[in-house]
């Protein structure tokens, strides 16, 4: 299993005048830090209007800064927004593979062929993945035969089981993916935080464990209520039903840290326990753990700590694993 930085780039409240920019730079620093120290990737999410939860409009921004100040660390979309008012539709596998491109859909069509430039310089292309809560998403996804992002937020790792199970499925039936190749990655992402003891690293995370999933399952639970005092049906919005039914009875508010951390629903710890609770991720079928090294308010120097603690002890132990497969 390999492991990636993950960001929602949250500003709590009260704002100051730098917050923003202060958070952005302690992003970098911490992407530089994580290329130095052995993490595979680097994600962050494409959100709007999230106020604190994630100020992370156009993080392409943010890649160039990253890219130019790194030197192996992979540069993950996580994800980008499908709907035509947020992102062009030109920018599909065709428009990045071919020498000229015309698009002739159904639902969207351009006048003559064009040469989309530059090209990417990864060949044939970056690999895709597709982001999904549903079991039935799963399967979607692997039918598609692109990489999975799965969400395991406030959850065990053992609910990965039955979802990457599902996506396995789904890759067994893709006779011809959506790209140039399969990708047959399965990713999840997660809250983590290594300390240099278990109580500091308890007492460090434990607001924002707590604030992360009430406040994200709030955001999706107000999308069901939104379509429901509009009478309209959840379509592919189904996913967010249960969190309406969680915040109604009450459900969301169990999500504390003591449950989060008794069930292995974020890993947290010192470096073997993380360690530990990394590897039920991999026993679950993970092939890549997105790491959500500040879930809202740890503080810099913190996620520093974790960051390093994590390079040097937790991802050796997966690289010793893998060589020993290998050997």
């Amino acid at each position: 299993m390999k492991f990636a930085l993950f960001y929602e780039i949250p500003v709590p409240r009260p704002w100051t005048p730098d917050q923003e920019h202060q958070a952005y730079q302690h992003t970098l620093e911490q992407a530089i830090l994580g290329d130095r120290v052995g993490f595979h990737a680097f994600w962050t999410v494409e959100h709007h209007f999230l106020e604190e939860y994630s100020h992370c409009s156009n993080p392409e921004v943010l890649y160039g800064a990253v890219a130019a100040r790194t030197e192996r660390i992979r540069i993950g979309y996580g994800v980008r927004l499908l709907p035509k008012p947020y992102n062009h539709p030109i920018h599909i596998v065709s428009a990045w593979t071919e020498d000229e491109y015309q698009a002739k859909g159904e639902y969207w069509q351009m006048g003559a062929p064009r040469r989309i430039l530059p090209k990417p310089l990864q060949k044939p292309h970056p690999p895709i993945f597709g982001a999904t809560s549903s079991l039935d998403g799963h399967k979607e996804v692997g039918k598609q035969g692109i990489g999975l992002c799965s969400f395991t937020v406030g959850l065990p790792p053992e609910e990965l089981i039955k979802n990457i199970g599902a996506y396995r499925e789904g890759l067994s039936e893709c006779a011809q993916p959506v790209g140039k190749f399969k990708n047959e990655t399965a990713a999840t992402f997660t809250m983590v935080h290594c300390g240099p003891t278990k109580q500091d690293a308890y007492e460090t995370a434990a607001r924002s464990f707590e604030w992360y999933p009430k406040h994200g399952g709030g955001l999706i639970a107000s999308v069901a209520e939104w379509l429901e005092e509009r009478k309209q049906d959840l379509g592919t919005y189904q996913y967010a039903a249960g969190p309406l039914q969680h915040r109604r009875d009450g459900a969301l508010e169990h999500l504390n840290f003591d449950y989060i951390h008794g069930v292995g629903a974020g890993v947290v710890g010192d470096p073997d326990e993380c360690v530990e609770t990394c590897r039920r991720y991999e026993a679950a079928g993970c092939d890549l753990l997105l790491c959500l090294v500040n879930p809202y308010d740890i503080p810099h120097e913190k996620v520093m700590e974790s960051i390093e603690l994590f390079g040097k002890h937790v991802i050796p132990e997966f690289d010793k694993e893998k060589a020993a497969t290998a050997g």
